[in-house]
């Protein structure tokens, strides 16, 4: 199973999700103004299907991801390169050096890979699972990544302009 995920411009993360045929599928549409990430995730019929909340005052990153009653946490790991981990699932995230790819692995099953498309207005992801009972959860870990990454370039942004 394919998606594309495309951010759409707006003060809050907000992304649609389309299937292979380009249809959508799902709208992440983040709170404006919170402290800390919240977004949910609506399918095409507008029911919330997931919910993902960065964990505040923890010594890493950590987000809670909730799909049908059931919760994740998402742990960012201290690594050269990028490094996440679902606990409870056992799967590992690991990024290239640039943060722009990412493979998606139980022990040695791989779950997803997620390529980010260079050269478009918005970020542009590509996310391709193996198998389809695990798209929603892959979905959010590649949003929770894509938060990361924006987090990780404000900081970088604000540190060199002396703020």
């Amino acid at each position: 199973m394919n998606l594309c995920i495309k951010e759409k411009f707006s003060w809050k993360e907000s992304f649609y999700v389309y299937d292979e045929a380009g249809n959508p599928v799902y709208q992440a549409v983040g709170k404006a103004f919170s402290f800390g990430h919240k977004v949910k995730i609506y399918n095409m019929a507008q029911e919330e299907v997931a919910d993902i909340k960065q964990q505040m005052w923890s010594f890493t990153r950590k987000y809670a991801v909730t799909i049908a009653q059931e919760t994740y946490e998402v742990r960012k790991r201290f690594a050269l390169t990028p490094k996440y981990e679902v606990a409870g699932k056992d799967w590992e995230i690991r990024g290239n050096f640039f943060a722009y790819d990412f493979v998606m692995k139980q022990n040695d099953r791989l779950i997803a890979e997620v390529e980010k498309r260079m050269f478009t207005w918005a970020d542009t992801y590509d996310l391709m699972i193996v198998e389809e009972a695990d798209a929603l959860l892959a979905l959010c870990v590649m949003l929770i990544i894509d938060m990361d990454k924006d987090d990780g370039a404000a900081s970088s942004a604000s540190a060199s302009a002396g703020g």
